[in-house]
């Protein structure tokens, strides 16, 4: 699979599981727990974009790394998904503006191609590393 490839599946992963969470009823977007003393929110918003994100992005049969699968962490990073399926559980379970759904293709250990979506304004953003022929 080409990099055009990885990053339209990218693109698409994001956006639908950002749509996904902003779907989601208020006791969907409740918090399911804290981590590291208490500082960090997990939200059951979390696991569902999660499942989800991982669920598109697996299509592709690249291993995921991701912040909510603490398993994950010992992947190699020569060719990978590095996600965060929701980036700002406290700004969205408050309704205070930026939440985003993340995804990263590395490869060799450096960032190759990735793609965003707000959860609060629906805007997509993408990014890819441009090889040129000498």
């Amino acid at each position: 699979m080409n990099h055009d490839d990885l990053l339209r599946i990218a693109e698409e992963a994001v956006r639908d599981t950002g749509r996904l969470i902003r779907s989601l009823s208020q006791s969907e977007r409740g918090v399911a727990g804290t981590e590291i003393g208490g500082r960090e929110v997990k939200l059951h918003a979390d696991q569902r974009a999660h499942v989800h994100l991982s669920g598109i992005l697996s299509r592709t049969g690249l291993p995921i790394l991701s912040e909510e699968d603490k398993g994950s962490y010992t992947k190699s990073l020569d060719a990978i998904w590095v996600i965060d399926p929701l980036d700002g559980s406290y700004n969205f379970t408050r309704g205070l503006g930026h939440s985003m759904v993340s995804c990263a293709y590395v490869e060799d250990g450096k960032p190759v191609l990735g793609a965003l979506f707000d959860v609060s304004t629906e805007e997509s953003l993408w990014a890819a590393q441009i090889t040129r022929a000498a």
